[in-house]
């Protein structure tokens, strides 16, 4: 699921206690409907996160057993249809590109 924080002194805090790999739990937080634009997941709902939320670092085994990716795959043959499409993010990959 997405998740966005208010801007200014929410994402300070999150930008230094947030790390990539380690599992959190969140409370006070709201659900709300995801945005129409830029969207990295399908998920229909996105986390938002302001001053009130408490963030909480899980310090045992856990995060073993949680994914750090998920994707998403589009049939090539549908990558055209979604040129210009702000709604979801839609990448490609290439064999061999970057090695």
């Amino acid at each position: 699921m997405q998740a966005r924080a208010l801007p200014g002194d929410m994402m300070e805090r999150l930008k230094h206690q947030l790390v990539e790999g380690k599992v959190y739990t969140l409370s006070d937080f709201t659900v709300v409907q995801r945005r129409q634009d830029y969207m990295a997941c399908s998920n229909g709902l996105m986390i938002y996160m302001e001053e009130q939320t408490v963030v909480d670092e899980i310090d045992d085994n856990t995060g073993s057993s949680i994914p750090l990716h998920s994707f998403e795959f589009v049939d090539f043959d549908d990558v055209p249809s979604r040129n210009g499409d702000k709604r979801l993010f839609t990448g490609t990959w290439l064999a061999g590109w970057g090695s």
